[in-house]
């Protein structure tokens, strides 16, 4: 059985509105390449993203992340 990836476990990244917030905010800040690509949880996508932003970005990165999260 597949989820609805607008889900609560998929819905921060997946639903339309949340792919163009993604957009938005990882391109203004300069992380285009992170946009979320093939179906991962938003805590599998979170967590593979925080390894490619530099350590000492990554609070600044988790914050807006969760921040844009809890806005969706």
């Amino acid at each position: 059985m597949t989820e609805d990836l607008c889900s609560p476990r998929f819905m921060p990244i997946w639903c339309p509105e949340s792919l163009q917030l993604w957009w938005t905010v990882l391109s203004s800040l300069g992380l285009p390449h992170l946009f979320p690509s093939g179906a991962v949880s938003f805590h599998e996508w979170h967590c593979s993203c925080r390894l490619n932003v530099p350590r000492e970005h990554r609070r600044g990165f988790d914050t807006i992340v969760t921040l844009s999260a809890w806005s969706i």
